[in-house]
Order: C-alpha cells, then structure tokens, then sequence
C-alpha cells in the first residue's frame, strides 16, 4: 500500500520505513527522510528477544496514546473471538460423537469409576479442543483478518511518522485486498506444509523442539509479513528479512501463540518493530 514502484531502477529502500525511494538527499514520501542510512545499522535498542516479547504489549501501550487507531483494532479482536468460539465449540461437539457412552450405570463397586472417567474424558476433551483453537485461530486469523491487519499496519505508520501514506488510492482497494489475502494465503499454506511435516517428526526427541519453535517463527513471520508485503517486497526478500531477524521473529510469535486474541496488537507491535530496525533490505 506504501510502496508503488519497490526495487526500480535507480531506486533503493529507506532505511527509516522501508519504501521504495531514491538515494538520498531524495526526500522518502512515506516518512520524509532525507538522511544516509547510519554507518552502524545494528538492532534498536534492546535485545531481539525482549523486544519481540515485549511486541503485544507495547501494541496495547500504543493504541491506548492513539485511540484512533481502535477502530482498526475493535472488528480483528470480535472476529478471533468469534473464530476462536466457532472452533472450539465445532471441536468439542464432533470430539463428543466419539467418546465412550458412559450413561449405563456400572456394577456398584466401581461406579464412581464410571463417574471420574467420564469427568476425566470430558476434560481431556475441552483441553485439546481449546489447544486446537488457539492453533487454528492462529492460522485462519491472518486470513480472515488479513485486509483488517493491512489497514491497521498502515494505520500506525501514518501515527508514526505523522504523516498520511500518500501510496494508497482508493482505486487501488481492491488490488491491495486481493495482494494482502495472496500473502497471507501463500504464508498459511506453506506453514501447514512445514507443520505437517515437522508434526510426523515431533514425536522424537529432535523434532518435537523443532515443532515448537517453528510454530513459534511462523506466528511471528505472520505478523512481520503483513508490513513486508504491505512495502511489496517479493516473497524471496520477505523470506530473507525474517531468516535475517529470526530471534525477533520467534519472539514475535510467543506470545500471540499463547493468546491469539491479541494478534491485532501484536500487528501493531511487529509494525512498530519493523520501522525501530535500520535494515530494510
């Protein structure tokens, strides 16, 4: 939405937003910069770990100054919620067709086995249903809410730099909706490829870590993936920035994989993480 014409000739992106702009002393029309990248492009401050944590709640912190931004923020949060409801319950009613019939009374003595089982089941079952729907919440969220999170993405990097996008027409909306769903399609269909295959080899003891932590990069990479196709960067490049910044990516995605209900602001969060790290390339 930023970003009409990235990686054109003669064009480099800026270090400060990452669109598509000449070298400097042109002046960037998304953020206005005019400076040389810095000599020393390390990391902002702070470590990637913390900061990627620390990404839903600076989120929050950041929409609470801005209460503008809320209203990019109110429909995502109703629709994980709904989404999350949905699944858990469809789970938990297919799941009960299956479990054992515990109504016929048992011989007296070992009744109260009956009863604990039947509890015991019933738990079992409410557990895995909602662990599955944080999984699945995850991964059709940025789906279902992948024009919202576009939007809201855009939304904070016009706070940000207090200036409007001046790269999104309204003529374009339909184009940009088809491009965000594109992205975060091909992001889900990838990860269920890797998730399937990292899941058959979850159950030795090296692939179970590697299912964790791959569940964790791809919550993040969700996130990230957002403002890097916002900025129109190829897949390639989007793959490699995050490779590049892997413990900020996995950090990114602890969090809202616990609690997918704060995706949103984990958007705004990685959004604002993404603009704090000097490399854009």
């Amino acid at each position: 939405m930023s970003d009409t014409s990235p990686d054109a000739p003669g064009k480099q992106r800026c270090w400060r937003c990452g669109a598509a702009t000449l070298p400097p002393p042109a002046e960037c029309g998304r953020c206005g910069n005019t400076a040389p990248r810095p000599a020393t492009a390390g990391s902002a401050l702070g470590s990637a770990v913390s900061r990627g944590l620390a990404s839903p709640l600076r989120g929050m912190a950041y929409v609470s100054r801005n209460p503008r931004l809320w209203s990019w923020i109110v429909l995502p949060l109703l629709l994980n919620a709904l989404l999350f409801a949905l699944i858990v319950w469809g789970l938990a009613t297919y799941a009960s067709d299956w479990m054992p019939d515990l109504s016929q009374s048992w011989p007296a003595w070992i009744d109260w086995l009956r009863e604990a089982t039947g509890w015991l089941l019933g738990v079992v079952l409410w557990t895995v249903a909602v662990l599955a729907g944080f999984f699945l919440t995850l991964l059709l969220s940025s789906i279902v809410n992948a024009p919202f999170y576009d939007m809201l993405s855009e939304a904070v990097e016009s706070v940000h730099f207090g200036r409007k996008d001046p790269g999104r027409p309204w003529s374009a909306f339909v184009g940009d909706l088809l491009r965000s769903l594109r992205a975060a399609l091909s992001l889900v269909l990838r990860q269920a490829l890797v998730m399937a295959l990292l899941f058959a080899l979850s159950f030795t003891a090296v692939g179970a870590p590697l299912f964790v932590a791959a569940g964790f990069y791809y919550a993040g990479l969700g996130q990230v993936d957002v403002i890097l196709s916002r900025k129109l960067y190829p897949a390639g490049r989007r793959t490699a920035w995050a490779r590049r910044h892997i413990l900020l990516v996995i950090a990114l995605g602890v969090v809202v994989s616990f609690v997918p209900l704060l995706l949103p602001f984990g958007i705004v969060g990685s959004t604002l993480a993404f603009l704090d790290e000097p490399d854009k390339g």
